[in-house]
């Protein structure tokens, strides 16, 4: 818990000091179980160096239905804080990151590890500002940088302030 807070901390002293981008995404799993996968973003990507706190919530099924999806009864959302290395081109951003993959339980605000041994990893192209258009591809891997071929396809749209 201490590292989480470290973290968090260290995210919003760098917030001051670099540009901020705030977006919502979409994903679909292309392997595993082939789920849509809703997301929200809050991140830096101005410099070498940045962060991303992204959110998921996997829904239930193979197909988009969001006027069926009751989001009062999210129970379990996974939270994974991105360490980013970043390739700034004007108002482009070509990004590579690893993040462990945390779950939080939004009933009693508990935060947990879901594994030791797996983290996620990303890489992605931001392009627009003060919109956003963003696209990603993120794999699960394991200790050795092995994935688990379970991949996930995000478009995103967002603000840089």
């Amino acid at each position: 818990m201490k590292r989480i807070t470290l973290l968090i901390l260290l995210f919003l002293f760098s917030s001051i000091y670099f540009s901020m981008f705030l977006g919502a995404s979409i994903g679909k799993e292309m392997s595993g179980k082939n789920r849509f996968v809703l997301g929200a973003e809050l991140g830096t990507y101005s410099s070498i160096i940045g962060f991303s706190l992204n959110i998921y919530y996997p829904l239930s099924g193979t197909n988009l239905d969001l006027e069926n999806t009751n989001f009062s009864e999210i129970k379990l959302v996974e939270f994974d804080p991105y360490l980013l290395f970043n390739l700034k081109i004007s108002s482009t951003s070509i990004y590579v990151g690893v993040a462990p993959i945390l779950i939080v339980n939004l009933q009693n605000t508990e935060i947990g590890l879901y594994s030791q041994e797996i983290f996620h990893g990303k890489l992605g192209l931001k392009t627009g500002a003060p919109i956003t258009l963003s696209l990603e591809a993120i794999t699960t891997f394991n200790l050795q940088f092995l994935s688990t071929g379970i991949y996930t396809l995000n478009l995103g749209i967002g603000l840089t302030f």
